[in-house]
């Protein structure tokens, strides 16, 4: 069944993975090595967390897999997009290594200058492969609301459990939103939707929205890529999965008592591996509450 989702302009009171009766705050984390490759087993004792400049008590570490998982890929079908050769595929495998049946659910949406949700959420890969298998008959239109399908996609996840992941593919064009990209990362945040964004087709030296795709992944600890060519999708694809299955959890109870709403700096320090560089990934900060 396929939905059209219409924008509207709600900041949604729900912040990920707080617990609601208590300062506990949990933080995902990857980590990669000098060749690119994800690093696992790791220990608590490896990491230090800090809460705006002050040292934070682990009370919990481990893999991430047991936190539910929610995965949306917007797909970006505007008359500028270009058919991927193979993006069906590759997001059908991505669904097969990362969603878990009874445990985590993936929905599939497209957007050019409004959003169609294509597939709700679901852990059926037979439902799932269909709703992808689909987007072959539709003909890429219209203008680009990039920011609006950020928008509506984080909307969709706020009242979802566990990790929220948003795998966004565009072409990096937004000339049709009425939403601001201020307004979209403040909502990604407030909810805390991670967002893995794919720039498909760039070509340098064109005007685009790439630089705000880019910031906006990393400002909620995900992911981005920038790519030229149609076979680094799948590469790409591949990565984030793994990313999502090779994530770390550690929870601390925060040391700020004060209810004020404001944004919390979030640092995470590692300690060094013999002749290994790390690179670590994860969101920088969080909203106890949704700024005002």
């Amino acid at each position: 069944m396929r939905i059209l989702l219409r924008i509207s302009i709600v900041i949604l009171a729900v912040t990920a993975l707080l617990a609601a009766d208590s300062s506990q705050v949990t933080v995902l984390l990857t980590v990669k090595n000098q060749r690119n490759q994800f690093v696992n087993g790791l220990t608590a004792q490896h990491f230090k967390v800090y809460e705006d400049g002050k040292l934070q008590t682990a009370t919990h570490f481990g893999s991430a897999a047991s936190i539910p998982l929610t995965l949306l890929f917007a797909v970006d079908k505007s008359g500028s997009s270009r058919n991927a050769s193979r993006l069906q595929d590759v997001m059908s495998q991505v669904f097969s290594s990362s969603i878990r049946p009874g445990q985590d659910r993936a929905a599939v949406m497209t957007f050019n200058e409004s959003v169609l949700l294509v597939q709700n959420l679901t852990d059926d890969p037979v439902a799932f492969t269909t709703a992808v298998r689909s987007m072959d008959q539709m003909r890429g239109r219209g203008g680009t609301a990039l920011f609006d399908a950020l928008y509506q996609a984080a909307s969709f996840l706020a009242q979802t459990p566990g990790r929220r992941n948003i795998i966004f593919i565009s072409d990096g064009n937004d000339n049709a939103s009425k939403v601001r990209y201020k307004d979209v990362l403040a909502l990604l945040r407030a909810n805390g939707v991670t967002v893995h964004a794919i720039t498909l087709g760039y070509v340098s030296g064109q005007v685009s929205n790439v630089e705000d795709l880019k910031t906006i992944a990393a400002e909620t600890g995900g992911q981005s890529f920038v790519l030229s060519f149609d076979a680094d999708l799948s590469r790409a694809l591949k990565e984030i999965g793994t990313g999502l299955r090779e994530q770390y959890a550690i929870t601390y109870e925060s040391s700020n008592i004060k209810q004020d709403g404001k944004f919390r700096k979030i640092r995470i320090e590692m300690g060094k591996i013999k002749d290994v560089t790390t690179k670590l990934t994860y969101r920088p900060g969080y909203y106890l509450e949704p700024p005002k």
